[in-house]
């Protein structure tokens, strides 16, 4: 999804509303403002509105001891707050 919005230029507001909240996300997924919505499952979601087009992004975040596998990314040590996303894309389903 994201390499399909990256290569039409007709959507960069939107790449770039998505962009930036992956950037917030990456610097503190603990702000209230990022968690807007929470599903059942655990997953938060934020929509993302550009050109037209609204998107979603869902994801969570905990230590990395708690939310990651045994194939813990290197350089990520085990008390260290992750995030994982686990969906950018069209809001149509939601």
């Amino acid at each position: 999804m994201l390499t399909a919005l990256a290569a039409d230029e007709s959507r960069a507001e939107l790449r770039a509303r998505v962009d930036a909240l992956l950037d917030q996300l990456e610097a503190d997924p603990t702000v209230a403002e990022l968690r807007t919505r929470r599903f059942a499952n655990g997953l938060w979601a934020k929509a993302v509105v550009g050109g037209g087009e609204r998107w979603l992004v869902l994801w969570d975040y905990g230590q990395a001891a708690d939310v990651l596998d045994d194939a813990r990314p290197r350089g990520v040590r085990p008390g260290e707050l992750v995030v994982l996303v686990h969906y950018v894309g069209p809001a149509s389903f939601a």
